[in-house]
């Protein structure tokens, strides 16, 4: 797609692109050989081209070249990187997020090992270098939950600097656009513009947690897992498909729903690994839970919040009918999710008022916001204003 095509994009076109790129990632094949080319040597020898690219300049220039100096700046990332976190680009591989991608200009048969993470990241490159920067964070996260992939958190910025430098490197890349490529390389190892966070939604089925969820981690730029979400990956769920309600009342197998949670909290570790805030759409009903979500946000050394959505019982009550014809459900299928849900819910008493907020979703979503912004700060709405 052209780069001209991708700057002025609503949420809905960013989450189709995303969907579509997951999906598509989905159908392609595992292979042991594609470690050779996504593993930590695989990755070491990359950064290591980008050096000898960053010494042929200098050389090539015979004095002290700008870009030159850029570029050994970011091949010491680069470097840095896979010195330090080996276990990140292992996991990858362990996890199945490697896969054989048909290699565009080669035999029809020709295939090479890539992580997933690439070719997200680099089209979260040609986002940000055209200035939306907002636009390329909310395509990780919609990537992130379409496929289930949170721990791509931990090595985008590597494949987002690999990306953005060899572009630099191209012969019809023009100087100042080398120059923004590489500045957004190296902007991925300072401090975000917005703090990391650690943001979760609480509240009865139906009181409208998801989509005070959504709208709080488009002004964050942050990625939201959505509880749900994650328990249909864990049921077997591929990217581009979801469960009805009646599907979320089947009984699980003993211990399912704690390597669920499990699975979640590993998820939002993921995130905050990666210097960004995270927006958690679990509910968190019990007060073990909560606790667990604040441990998390204590060990990153983040503030956490929790945003307890509630809405008056007429409006809960239209909200799961309006979902049983919108799920064509038989009966009232949401209604009993909700009731089941309310059975373990209790009051977040433990939390102190200042890390609680308390919000009627009855309201216009704008005065939620609003809310959320008077103790967190948040981007001004952006991506389809």
């Amino acid at each position: 797609m052209d780069v001209a095509d991708l700057i002025e994009l609503t949420e809905e076109r960013v989450l189709r692109m995303a969907r579509d790129l997951a999906v598509r990632h989905a159908e392609l094949s595992v292979d042991p050989r594609a470690v050779r080319n996504a593993g930590p040597e695989a990755l070491a020898a990359r950064a290591k081209a980008l050096r000898e690219d960053a010494e042929a300049l200098s050389s090539r220039a015979g004095e002290p070249c700008a870009m030159a100096a850029e570029l050994h700046e970011v091949a010491a990332l680069q470097e840095r990187f896979v010195a330090e976190h080996p276990d990140w680009i292992e996991e990858r591989i362990s996890t199945g997020r490697v896969r054989l991608f048909p290699d565009a200009g080669a035999r029809p048969d020709a295939a090479r090992g890539r992580d997933v993470a690439a070719p997200v990241a680099s089209l979260s490159v040609e986002l940000a270098a055209g200035g939306r920067t907002d636009v390329a964070e909310r395509l990780l996260a919609d990537y992130a939950r379409e496929a289930n992939d949170y721990p791509l958190y931990r090595v985008a910025d590597f494949y987002e600097r690999d990306a953005a430098a060899r572009r630099a490197l191209r012969p019809d890349t023009s100087p100042e656009r080398a120059h923004r490529l590489l500045a957004l390389s190296r902007a991925t190892a300072r401090r975000p513009l917005l703090p990391p966070a650690v943001v979760a939604l609480g509240g009865m089925v139906a009181s409208g947690k998801s989509t005070v969820a959504t709208a709080i981690a488009s002004r964050l730029a942050a990625p939201r897992i959505e509880g749900d979400r994650v328990r249909e990956f864990m049921e077997g769920a591929a990217p581009g498909t979801h469960a009805s309600a009646a599907q979320r009342l089947v009984g699980f197998a003993p211990g399912f729903e704690e390597r669920t949670f499990e699975a979640f909290l590993s998820y939002a570790d993921a995130v905050l690994d990666s210097g960004r805030a995270v927006v958690l759409d679990c509910g968190l009903p019990t007060r073990e839970r909560r606790r667990a979500v604040r441990e998390l946000a204590a060990r990153h050394a983040v503030p956490f919040r929790f945003v307890e959505c509630r809405a008056d019982p007429a409006a809960c009550a239209a909200r799961l009918a309006e979902r049983n014809v919108s799920d064509a459900c038989v009966g009232a299928a949401w209604e009993a999710v909700a009731a089941a849900y309310a059975e373990s819910w209790e009051p977040p008493d433990e939390i102190p008022d200042g890390d609680r907020l308390i919000v009627d979703t009855t309201r216009p979503l704008e005065q939620t916001i609003a809310d959320v912004a008077d103790t967190l700060p948040l981007w001004p709405a952006g991506i389809d204003a």
